[in-house]
């Protein structure tokens, strides 16, 4: 069985009224409920599109993979990609860095970009795209203007 997991996925990413977050980006109220209160049978694929682009993520990120039946638990399948894992959200502890610290990292992400560029421009490119989905500050704030 599938479940989504758009909540989950867009609160990882810091975004804490993931409903406002959905109308925002184009997905119509009554849609925006259906996904995150009901279990949904269809999602249209124009739908899946805006939420991935805007969340910049892949549909495999929106969806956990449960099985039915145990003896289909088969630890080769493909399918085991999307088995329900931690969710991982690291904007608190970006939020309590220091200065200081917030510089080292940011040094450390630029540091590891000039690979991308050289050796990925595609990735480089979309990683630029994203860059306007996030913003920290080198204050005590976090600013986050997906919400």
């Amino acid at each position: 069985m599938f479940i989504l997991r758009i909540e989950k996925l867009l609160k990882s990413k810091g975004i804490d009224k993931p409903y406002t977050w959905l109308k925002a980006n184009g997905i119509y109220h009554h849609m925006a409920y259906k996904l995150l209160h009901k279990p949904s049978q269809r999602i249209p694929i124009d739908v899946l599109h805006t939420i991935c682009e805007a969340a910049w993520c892949t549909p495999s990120d929106l969806f956990e993979w449960i099985p039915d039946d145990p003896i289909k638990d088969v630890p080769e399948h493909p399918l085991q990609a999307l088995k329900p894992k931690e969710t991982i959200n690291i904007l608190p502890d970006i939020a309590k860095l220091t200065p200081a610290q917030l510089a080292k990292l940011q040094a450390e992400i630029k540091k590891g970009m000039l690979g991308v560029i050289n050796t990925q421009p595609e990735l480089f490119d979309m990683l630029a795209k994203a860059s306007k989905y996030i913003t920290i500050s080198f204050g005590e704030r976090l600013h986050r203007p997906l919400q």
